[in-house]
């Protein structure tokens, strides 16, 4: 009697099978207006409209809001935040699951904050430059993803799920009552208004902090929601089996 031949194994799932494919679609969308997809689409948006130019309210939109109010530009920044916090339950439940020290997931953290730091003080810290006289130590919006990662990774590797809420209730109201409470010289307590509120005062309190007067992104960045963005997230998925296998309790 012939034994029939096994069927050969199937062929692993291209681009791996742990892979997000909405988390990886959405950092590529995200990604493609990071690296100048406005300016692209724009020029699309004008030759296809042509003879008239690119309707006005179209080109609002692809700015940042002053200071009141939001444009869908103003989303970019914060949706990679987001996209950043959503990763992270996936990608640490991975490693521990493959048995991984959480030694080495720390070394992997420290390794990214210092590349996104670096990187922050070469693109609007003046590190090229060489001249201490002219380095900004905290500049940039990378810096703020290095310090919102290392603290989110840390409270999501040892902080039980059932804290997270209270952590991002934490952060939101003691944010919102520094901003109202605690009084900015020559101008008071609760003033939130455009160059006249605490985390604009404290950012130039800070010399090693660039304040560029024709930009905003800068701004608030001392008293910033650094780690806001990733405790949402961390909230938002708490009650997924990735987030429930790293701190069930």
């Amino acid at each position: 009697m012939t034994q029939e031949p096994s069927a050969p194994p199937a062929p692993a799932a291209p681009g791996g099978a742990d892979r997000v494919i909405s988390i990886d679609a959405l950092r590529g969308f995200d990604m493609f207006w990071l690296m100048g997809g406005k300016y692209l689409f724009l020029t699309l948006v004008a030759a296809l409209n042509a003879p008239q130019s690119v309707p006005e309210w179209l080109k609002t939109t692809m700015e940042h809001t002053r200071w009141g109010g939001f444009s869908f530009w103003d989303f970019i920044m914060p949706l990679f935040l987001f996209i950043v916090g959503a990763a992270m339950p996936f990608s640490f439940a991975k490693h521990i699951g493959q048995g991984e020290p959480k030694t080495a997931i720390y070394r992997r953290m420290a390794w990214r904050f210092v590349v996104l730091w670096v990187l922050g003080m070469t693109v609007q810290g003046n590190l090229l430059a060489l001249d201490l006289s002219r380095l900004k130590i905290y500049s940039n919006v990378l810096q703020v993803i290095a310090c919102g990662y290392v603290l989110s990774g840390l409270v999501l590797l040892h902080v039980p799920r059932r804290f997270h809420p209270w952590i991002t209730a934490a952060l939101l109201l003691g944010y919102w009552l520094a901003m109202v409470l605690i009084p900015v010289p020559g101008v008071g307590a609760g003033v939130l208004e455009d160059r006249r509120n605490l985390a604009d005062y404290l950012d130039h309190l800070i010399p090693s902090i660039t304040i560029t007067r024709d930009m905003t992104l800068t701004e608030g960045q001392t008293l910033g929601t650094t780690g806001t963005a990733f405790a949402i997230d961390l909230w938002v998925l708490n009650d997924t089996v990735t987030v429930g296998f790293l701190n069930p309790a």
